[in-house]
């Protein structure tokens, strides 16, 4: 059976490989696309079914303000059930997202804390004041080193370890997730490597459940092939095939996934505009393959958990 890709159409990596968490002083402008639509290619018709819709309003300040996601799903009765989410955001005077809406009701609320420039630590609470979660990140040189993450429980759940080659490139990421006595339960490893022009060659992901992956990149930055392998499955190939808005070279317009050769998905983004890129922040429903990239990773890097409001 074919994986199913996303719940709702994402402004993939072309908006994650350039996001940052708070607005800078001189912004480079940088091409986003406000709409998309997601298709699922049906095999025995040779036709592309639409899936989901995607559409974001910005506010005076180029930021997202709101999202609306409808995604059509069929059940088992050969239905469809559509489902709407409508979010909305709420930043503080530094530009972070603190406050999150879905569907009119108040999510979470994050609190940060910005040391010599950097996100060191952020709180998120439920709207009745209950502290959910806490994030906390240290750093070497300037660069991400450690983070840690406190569950409600009180405990660390979660740490990870960065490294980086000559360059500042991140090579290593080590995700640890521990249980309420710190055993650790489960772990993840990835490890990049780069061009001579320093852009992003290969990324390669293991994990505890024995998953490996193994992704490769073109030189803008974006996924060409991603081979994973279950135990007990046949590898699967994924490949990635763009076209690109106007004359760009990493702005996308269309996006098709081939799994083991065969159609499977396709992105479409429409109605571009200009934007500061300092202002942008990821999409919350972003679930397609392309998390998967080092350009997610990056910009993981570089967000942290601005996103946690969300």
């Amino acid at each position: 059976m074919k994986k199913i890709y996303c719940t709702a159409v994402a402004i993939s990596m072309t908006l994650l490989s350039i996001v940052t968490i708070a607005p800078a002083v001189q912004a480079k402008n940088v091409t986003i696309p406000t709409k998309g639509k997601c298709y699922l290619h049906n095999p025995q018709t040779d036709k592309w079914n639409e899936f989901s819709t995607y559409q974001v309003t910005l506010d005076k300040q180029s930021r997202f303000a709101r999202e609306t996601n409808v995604t059509n799903i069929e059940m088992e009765d050969g239905t469809i059930d559509t489902v709407k989410i409508i979010s909305k955001y709420r930043y503080n005077k530094k530009g972070f997202v603190c406050g999150t809406y879905v569907n009119g009701e108040q999510t979470l609320r994050t609190v940060f804390q910005i040391k010599n420039g950097n996100l060191v630590k952020s709180v998120a609470y439920t709207p009745d004041g209950k502290k959910v979660e806490t994030v906390e990140i240290e750093y070497q040189n300037g660069l991400r080193d450690k983070k840690s993450v406190t569950g409600e429980d009180g405990y660390v759940e979660e740490t990870v370890r960065y490294a980086y080659d000559k360059n500042g490139n991140l090579i290593r990421e080590r995700d640890n997730i521990y249980d309420p006595k710190g055993k650790m339960i489960a772990w993840a490893k990835t490890s990049y490597s780069y061009r001579k022009d320093g852009s992003l060659k290969k990324e390669v992901t293991s994990n505890s459940f024995k998953t490996h992956q193994t992704a490769t990149f073109y030189t803008n930055g974006l996924v060409k092939k991603v081979v994973t392998s279950v135990p007990g499955s046949p590898a699967q190939t994924d490949d990635y095939h763009y076209t690109y808005y106007k004359n760009s070279k990493d702005v996308v317009r269309t996006e098709l996934i081939r799994v083991n050769g065969e159609k499977a998905l396709l992105n479409s983004y429409t109605d571009f505009v200009k934007v500061p890129e300092s202002s942008i922040l990821p999409p919350t429903t972003l679930t397609s393959q392309s998390v998967s990239s080092g350009a997610f990773a990056e910009a993981e890097k570089s967000v942290g958990v601005a996103t946690l409001g969300k």
